[in-house]
């Protein structure tokens, strides 16, 4: 069983049922189609207090498993790749 993680007990979408946050894509979905998907549930991420730390914590998770789905933290799953690719090139080129 997962635990709740303090900050949860905060978030805007507490309660809410998590298909809106994880919507049936299907391969080939065009971006339009990807943002009415998740559009539900970027109204709970636009207004939550603690966005920031669900997007940090699956940023987390994503690194090491590289599995990107649902929406945390207002971005899909696509938008953290980009935000986890530019961490990870500005890391690589930072100078020693």
């Amino acid at each position: 069983m997962l635990r709740r993680k303090y900050w949860q007990e905060d978030a805007a979408c507490l309660g809410v049922g998590t298909q809106i946050f994880f919507p049936t894509i299907g391969r080939g979905d065009c971006k339009s189609k990807l943002t009415r998907l998740f559009a539900e549930a970027k109204t709970y991420c636009d207004r939550c207090p603690v966005y920031v730390q669900c997007l940090e914590d699956q940023l987390k998770v994503e690194a090491e498993t590289l599995v990107f789905d649902g929406m945390f933290g207002g971005l899909t799953p696509s938008e953290r790749k980009g935000v986890l690719s530019d961490r990870q090139w500005a890391e690589r080129t930072k100078p020693r």
